[in-house]
């Protein structure tokens, strides 16, 4: 599911091409990491956000991304905007919030916004407020798509076989954090929907 999500993202909706600016938020996680690669893998200039210095000096050395903002940074939106200097064509979006305000004042006229997650506001006790700057979605003429890969299905053959050779051939990097031992999946399975550290796809060995 999440390479299948990452594939359909960029694929069938962003349809990046080369020269264009392509934002991927959340970057450092499991459809995020894979997302990056795949647009940079189309040409694209990638930027990608990640929450710690270390999720993004893995987007930058490992992934091969042009630029890496850490959100949790004070100043994340200088960098953000200092990133984009020609502003942002692509953007594959899994975080929302402030992020995804910030955002949409870095878009050009005709961008594209795949919406594939609203992490920033998956545990919060209210329905967080909509972007303060919505008008500009209309403004700058932004398609935005939101997609759930359960209705992709039918590609996923195709983007199996796709993403496999391009894991065999050391195209792209699947990054993964492996969590040793039975006993620990319980408290595994709650990280994944918690705002957790940890890099790539969250994965228990049970062997």
């Amino acid at each position: 599911m999440t390479g299948l999500t990452a594939w359909i993202g960029v694929y069938d909706i962003l349809r990046p091409s080369a020269g264009d600016t392509v934002l991927v938020t959340a970057a450092g996680g499991a459809v995020g990491s894979l997302a990056a690669q795949l647009a940079k893998r189309a040409g694209a200039r990638v930027i990608g956000t990640a929450g710690g210095a270390e999720k993004c000096d893995l987007l930058t050395t490992r992934l091969g991304l042009d630029a890496a903002v850490d959100r949790r940074a004070d100043d994340w939106r200088d960098h953000l905007a200092a990133a984009a200097p020609a502003g942002i064509d692509r953007v594959f979006e899994n975080a929302g919030g402030p992020v995804f305000d910030a955002t949409i004042a870095l878009l050009n006229d005709h961008a594209r916004i795949a919406l594939c997650g609203l992490i920033d506001g998956y545990n919060l006790p209210h329905r967080p407020p909509g972007p303060s700057n919505f008008g500009m979605l209309l403004t700058k003429r932004v398609t935005t798509q939101g997609f759930i890969v359960l209705d992709h299905m039918n590609r996923a053959h195709e983007a199996e076989e796709h993403l496999a050779s391009l894991i065999r051939d050391k195209e792209i990097d699947p990054v993964q954090t492996v969590v040793p031992g039975f006993e620990h999946l319980p408290r595994t399975f709650v990280q994944t929907f918690t705002h957790s550290r940890h890099p790539g796809k969250l994965v228990v060995d049970v062997t």
